[in-house]
């Protein structure tokens, strides 16, 4: 017996044969208007029969199968007419039902060119044609991935309540990726092709450059988000010496009227040597020489501007938008690449169209780096004044710091900013236990290969002669000198030798089948060089501060040997056993006072050993026992430089040995090698300042070796330093710190307010925050940001290369060429970012007050995005891959955020009382803050956002034009504070009538006219005009406070 039937939406009802019998009797009626009796009579009589046959289904049956039913019974009767009117009657209630459906009444709301638009990005039309299919799409998109299976209803929900969103959503179910720094070596050395078409690679400047911009437009297709170059200067470079080598051909032609065998023969000279364009061998006819260089700069400046105007224009994508695009240089100080940021940046002043209006793309972006461009002296500093011109007239270019303690580079190959977070030599040594056993003392390489041998951890016991509460090691082991002979008596016999340098207390232990003779090698050494033949150096060649002693004779002296050097506390060097201890400091003469130029090769991988099963632990700068999570060795060829830094400890001279990019401590913060100079001091443990006295790099190829611990820090050879860490340029599966060819697979973003608004005081309902409440809910959270990554990845990896061509075919992305059936090889080396937005309105939320004015909220703030940091660090070492802390640069998420936690929780002052949420760890724009407080404020959250933040300071339109003043916060920001990226805002008003270009409101001072474009920044980058942001933007343009110096 039926009791109810499932309609075709799922939901149920109760069954009623009467509905039957109302369909029959419209397609009754429909054939034959006004109903007799007789038919009537019929009508019952079907039902009748149609209601006998759905009793034979058990309950619940639905309501296609019912129709089924009537529609063959009519059918097997002579109502054939009928049957094909009820067959109508079915197909128009379809359609009814279909247009009714909530997808089609969506998919209807887009396409209604009267319908308010959302304006999700400020550079899309939404209004045009392709716009409103644009939109209609992705309504589609994301119904499917949230109600239809496209992701987990877990992933779902969490973005349903505002908790962790999806950006791009609807591109999630296609497994779209987001955003590429091109690997422009491919096209300009291969070529690329086109579904209809190839090109040749360029032979011009010109050429190039007009490649350049149809590559990304290309790229653009393939992805949702922004593409990019990562050295613009450097990929152009080469094209200004073929363009210098035509035009200085045309020269010998047409001014020295050479034949075309002699200029043959000097440009293949040239090319074969790869002649600069400002190479002697070409300044021997000056006004052969001054004409190719006018042509080059017309040819130069023309090509730029043509980038430029194409980037502005090849609209790429639906809604007229344009490709998102940005360029880097200022860096390379040859000749070829200074012109290239040169004509870059003129392009840039000009402007583009009638009018010469600010371009929007692309986002311009000054590299700045000490030695290269930042200071006067350096090769490129006039680069970094124009580069202020520029700015002070266009917004652009934005400032990258290449300076910032993680920006990891290799100087000599700028696809690679490749290093490890710091390393260290494999004789520095560490203090190591395992579970709860007795601390012991031994070198870094040593635990590497013991832990890669699966052997337990042997050395001698730990011995530290400072301490610190609460150092958990022990603290009366009394360990004795044995001292056999003396310095004279010294047999030719095989044995175990010590020989002390006396004004500073340090030993060698050595062995020798004639410690006789090594002796006699030893002090030959000694006097000649001032050290030891195997590499201990003192710098002091009297030998009377030398003593040499016996220590035993035996022919098993190798294991002797090591057994004394685990035994003799003041045996600091190695001996022929490879036991390493704590370093006798270089002097003068050893290693090198310059960088040398050393090229490292990425493709050597890096051996990495996770520990996260084995509970060996170290001392942290705490002196607590931490946790070793991991252990990596970095092969000496594809090593960063390291470095001698030589301290005073207790009147006594020692050496630190590691890499240039190794953090260390400097009373204050974690500071790169590198950036210590002489007269700076180191920290042990014990918070003992040691003060640098001497810095070299260190000529010789070593491998190098680091660990990652849990609280980030550990005591290395007594010294203070900070551990590995894996970030958004540091790709674990084998290309290092290579960003050509990579980007980010796609963000998803943490909505922190939601979190502060639960467990804070803003409801009225505690008068002290629940932090224990929010960091359980914080860590559910985070847990469910990696789920939604992994899903979205997992859909990813699913495509074909055939998805993508113009990137797979084209290579544009890092290892297409492995990519058969799916797309894994080139995606794993991306990242998948964990985003924040909020943190002034959670800490609002939380405390009462905003980290801009609390102590106590802006510690708290840091706090969590740290933790989002080292989640990040362990999701990739959880699954072997490139996870990020990112600084989400929120657009249409700062207003859709903000409506969706007014539903739930209304307006609260200072947490949802502003028509939009505050990006990241950003300072509210309403906020009064100096600049320097700004900058202050949020320096300290720009170390652990690695997979991309910025920092902006709001000016006057007329204070940009002190770009001394301009200069001086920039040197700020990136010297002292260690900020990574930095931008500037100010408005760019411009009269489309008559050109006039200023600061004003709703109409041109200079004609009256109300057609007028206004330019703001939003998120990053310019549009058109600040009318064209969605809601919550508008109102935070209106709302920003210009920042003043104090």
């Amino acid at each position: 017996m039926i009791n109810s039937v499932c309609k075709c939406d799922g939901s149920i009802t109760e069954f009623d044969d009467k509905k039957i019998y109302a369909a029959i009797s419209y397609a009754y009626s429909d054939v034959y208007g006004e109903l007799s009796e007789e038919k009537e009579e019929e009508i019952e009589q079907i039902t009748d029969d149609v209601v006998d046959t759905i009793n034979f289904f058990n309950d619940t049956i639905h309501v296609e199968t019912i129709q089924d039913i009537i529609e063959n019974r009519l059918m097997e009767s002579s109502r054939k007419d009928v049957a094909r009117a009820f067959i109508l009657y079915r197909n128009e209630r379809t359609r009814v039902r279909e247009r009714n459906s909530r997808i089609i009444q969506a998919v209807m709301n887009r396409a209604n060119p009267n319908t308010r638009n959302d304006r999700s990005n400020a550079n899309v039309n939404e209004r045009s044609f392709s716009g409103r299919e644009k939109e209609a799409s992705a309504t589609i998109g994301k119904m499917i991935a949230l109600d239809y299976g496209g992701l987990s209803e877990e992933v779902a929900k969490a973005h349903k309540d505002m908790l962790v969103y999806q950006h791009d959503l609807e591109k999630a179910i296609y497994g779209v990726h987001n955003c590429l720094n091109l690997n422009f070596q491919e096209i300009f050395t291969h070529g690329f092709k086109t579904r209809n078409g190839d090109v040749r690679p360029p032979t011009s400047f010109s050429t190039a450059c007009q490649l350049y911009a149809v590559a990304f437009q290309c790229q653009s297709q393939v992805q949702f988000g922004g593409v990019g170059s990562i050295h613009t200067d450097i990929d152009l470079a080469p094209f200004v010496k073929l363009s210098f080598y035509k035009h200085y051909a045309d020269g010998c032609k047409y001014i020295g009227h050479l034949d075309k065998d002699n200029i043959d023969k000097k440009i293949s000279y040239a090319k074969q040597h790869s002649l600069s364009i400002e190479d002697d061998y070409f300044k021997q006819d000056n006004e052969i020489y001054i004409y190719a260089i006018d042509m080059l700069n017309k040819e130069g400046l023309q090509s730029a501007q043509g980038l430029y105007h194409n980037l502005n224009t090849l609209e790429s994508r639906q809604g007229s938008q344009v490709p998102f695009t940005s360029i880097n240089f200022g860096r390379d100080k040859s000749a070829e690449g200074r012109k290239v940021s040169e004509w870059l940046m003129a392009a840039s002043l000009d402007g583009i169209g009638k009018h010469h209006l600010t371009s929007i793309f692309p986002i311009g972006i000054f590299q700045y780096k000490e030695g290269c461009n930042a200071n006067p002296g350096d090769k490129n500093y006039d680069l970094k004044q124009l580069a202020l011109k520029s700015m002070s007239k266009r917004i652009y270019p934005n400032w990258c710091n290449c300076n910032y303690s993680q920006a990891h580079e290799d100087e000599n190959n700028p696809d690679t900013y490749f290093a490890t977070m710091g390393a260290l030599a494999g004789h520095e040594h560490l203090y190591i236990k395992k579970g709860n056993g007795t601390p012991i003392d031994m070198s870094i390489k040593e635990f590497f290969e013991t832990i890669k041998t699966k052997e337990d951890i042997k050395g001698r016991a730990m011995q530290l002669y400072y301490n610190k509460s609460p150092l958990d090691i022990p603290t009366d082991i009394n360990w004795r000198h044995k001292q056999i002979k003396s310095n004279s008596g010294i047999k030719a016999l095989s044995g175990v030798y010590k020989i002390t340098y006396i004004p500073q207390d340090v030993s060698y232990i050595g062995s020798s089948k004639n410690i006789q003779q090594r002796v006699r090698d030893h002090k030959k050494d000694i006097r000649h060089t001032g050290g030891l033949d195997c590499g201990l150096f003192f710098g002091d060649a009297n030998i009377d501060n030398y003593s040499f002693e016996v220590i035993e004779y035996t022919d098993d002296y190798k294991d002797a040997e090591k057994k004394y050097i685990q035994l003799i506390p003041n045996a600091n060097y190695k001996g022929t056993s490879s036991k390493f201890y704590k370093n006798v400091g270089i002097t003068k003469g050893r290693g090198s006072d310059t960088r040398p130029n050393i090229v490292m090769n990425p493709n050597i991988p890096q051996e990495y050993i996770s520990l996260e099963d084995f509970d060996y632990k170290v001392l942290d700068r705490n002196n607590q026992w931490v946790k070793i999570k991991h252990i990596f060795k970095n092969d000496k060829m594809n090593t960063p430089l390291m470095m001698h830094i030589t301290y005073r400890e207790n009147d006594k001279v020692y050496t630190l040995c590691c890499t240039e990019d190794h953090p260390l401590w400097n009373g204050e913060r974690f500071v790169r090698a590198d950036n210590f100079k002489v007269g700076d001091y180191l920290y042990r443990a014990d918070e003992l300042a040691l003060e640098v006295v001497e810095i070299k790099y260190h000529t010789d190829r070593v491998d190098s070796y680091d660990i990652g611990t849990e609280t980030g820090s550990f005591i290395g050879s007594d010294i203070i330093m900070h551990n590995c860490r894996t970030m958004v340029g540091y790709d674990r599966n084998g290309l290092g710190y290579i960003r050509q060819g990579r980007g980010n697979n796609v963000p998803n973003t943490i909505i922190l307010p939601n979190l502060g608004i639960r467990y804070g005081i803003c409801l009225g309902d505690r008068t002290e925050p629940d932090l224990d409440g929010f960091w359980n809910a914080f860590e559910d959270t985070l847990k469910l940001t990696e789920k939604g990554l992994l899903e979205r990845f997992a859909i990813m990896v699913q495509q074909k290369p055939t998805a993508a061509p113009f990137m797979y075919q084209n290579n544009t992305i890092q290892d297409a060429r492995k990519c058969k059936d799916n797309v894994y090889e080139s995606l794993k080396h991306n990242t998948l970012a964990i985003g924040y937005i909020g943190i002034a309105e959670m800490c609002q939320a939380l405390f009462g007050e905003n980290h801009v004015h609390s102590k106590r909220a802006h510690d708290f703030a840091l706090s969590v995005v740290k933790r989002i940091y080292d989640y990040a660090i362990e999701a990739s070492e959880r699954n072997g891959l490139n996870f990020s802390c990112y600084a989400t640069p929120a657009e249409s998420l700062c207003r859709t955020a903000l409506v969706s936690l007014r539903e739930q929780y209304g307006i609260i002052d200072g947490v949802t009382s502003h028509e939009y949420l505050t990006n990241s760890h950003h300072v509210p724009v309403w906020e009064k803050v100096s600049i320097f407080e700004k900058l202050e404020c949020e320096a300290p959250f720009c170390k652990y956002p690695t997979g991309g933040n910025i920092t902006y300071v709001e000016l006057d339109s007329t204070f940009v034009k002190n770009t001394k003043a301009v200069e001086s916060i920039i040197d700020y920001a990136f010297k002292v504070l260690d900020i990574p990226y930095l931008a500037f805002n100010f408005p760019i008003d411009n009269c489309l009538d008559c050109g006039y270009q200023g600061e004003f409101n709703d109409c041109c001072p200079e004609c009256g006219s109300k057609n007028i474009q206004q330019l703001r920044r939003v998120t990053g980058y310019l549009t058109t005009d600040w009318h064209n942001f969605n809601d919550g933007k508008q109102s935070e343009v209106q709302e920003r406070v210009k920042h003043e110096i104090c």
